[in-house]
């Protein structure tokens, strides 16, 4: 039940002191026997099986949370087809973010089964705009056991307690009444490259949008830019309207990965939301709960890898593959689109953010607490 990593990955992770237990079983490094960095696998998460998309993803490689590239056909619905199948090649080992995206990870050698003795539970997005913080904290050597998953199941953690905070969705903080560390989140100043709303209509005429499941901070740009930017009234649907839908939202890896149909047109939420604040977004920061420890919370703060580090920029090439992307784009995304220093004008841009999305939903707060260290 264990999930292979890339090389790239496991290479830095032995460079860091860790064994890397693969499905055959650990593999030691002569430097440091005495770590093991745990994959437990889970189950895969739903695919979008029936989606009405048309196009396909890249070949040689799955979506960033094991639902893989889409590949669509036939006329229906608003995009011109009627189904999604999901292809999983067989070619190369999975990557690092899709193993992270299913599983539970200790970087001190003991497997994680949730007891009250395990160390400290982090959360983390399984994206890969999230990667220079995850190899952040992997470099600072912290015991921590590290749990990925898709945005909306790390909120369900951190209010169930089973993870003491979490690189996630920045709007948890608004909604549950969490802090957000001061320093590093996930922030666009303009295109984004990885959060989309696709199709053939003006957005005038959207009545209806299907939603990434997993989305949080996304869906809330969404409905926020949809009422007072595109001036259009269209509601978020789930599964039961995704055939229908006018217009559909992806996030992440699945968006980078993605291939429109010819006649499908997208639209960047980070350039869009640039266009009519002027300021910056935050998708995602370090959300904590009032439970986790000083020292704790400054190790997640400082935790950060460079974009252009040589340890960051060798585990490149898989994505390449799997996303079927260039390793040069895959650099200018982390480097350019993706931003990851918080200041008071990410700050002030999240404020708008909720001040209008309070305009359409309840129980949402304006006060951003972030956290004095």
């Amino acid at each position: 039940d264990r999930a292979p990593m890339d090389h790239g990955f496991r290479h830095h992770l032995c460079h860091h002191g860790c064994r890397v237990r693969q499905e055959g079983g650990p593999a030691q490094h002569p430097r440091s026997p005495g770590r093991e960095f745990f994959a437990e696998v889970g189950a895969v998460p739903p695919s979008i099986d029936g989606f009405g998309l048309v196009g396909s993803g890249a070949e040689g490689g799955s979506g960033g949370l094991g639902s893989c590239h889409t590949s669509l056909r036939g006329p229906a619905g608003a995009y011109g087809a009627s189904s999604c199948q999901p292809r999983y090649p067989s070619s190369h080992e999975p990557s690092f973010l899709q193993d992270q995206c299913r599983g539970v990870y200790d970087f001190h050698g003991r497997r994680d089964h949730g007891g009250p003795e395990m160390q400290t539970r982090i959360g983390c997005v399984p994206y890969l705009n999230a990667r220079p913080l995850a190899l952040g904290l992997v470099a600072s050597g912290a015991p921590y056991t590290v749990v990925f998953k898709h945005p909306r199941k790390l909120g369900e953690d951190l209010e169930s307690g089973m993870v003491m905070g979490a690189l996630a969705p920045a709007l948890l903080a608004a909604t549950k009444g969490y802090e957000i560390l001061p320093s590093h989140g996930i922030i666009s100043r303009g295109p984004v490259g990885s959060v989309h709303l696709y199709s053939r209509k003006d957005p005038a005429e959207w009545q209806t949008i299907y939603m990434d499941v997993h989305s949080l901070s996304s869906v809330g740009l969404a409905e926020v830019l949809c009422r007072f930017h595109f001036k259009n009234s269209a509601k978020m649907v789930g599964d039961e309207g995704k055939t229908a839908a006018d217009a559909y939202l992806l996030i992440g890896d699945q968006d980078m990965a993605h291939r429109p149909a010819d006649g499908v047109r997208k639209w960047d939420l980070g350039e869009q939301w640039q266009k009519f604040s002027g300021l910056p977004f935050l998708y995602a920061a370090w959300v904590v709960s009032p439970g986790l420890r000083e020292s704790d919370r400054r190790v997640l703060d400082l935790a950060f890898m460079d974009p252009g580090s040589p340890d960051l920029v060798e585990t490149l090439p898989a994505e390449s593959v799997r996303l079927g992307l260039p390793v040069e784009d895959l650099r200018t995304y982390l480097s350019k689109n993706i931003h990851y220093d918080i200041d008071a004008g990410v700050l002030e841009g999240f404020r708008r953010y909720l001040s209008h999305l309070r305009e359409i939903r309840q129980g949402i707060s304006t006060e951003v607490k972030v956290a004095d260290l």
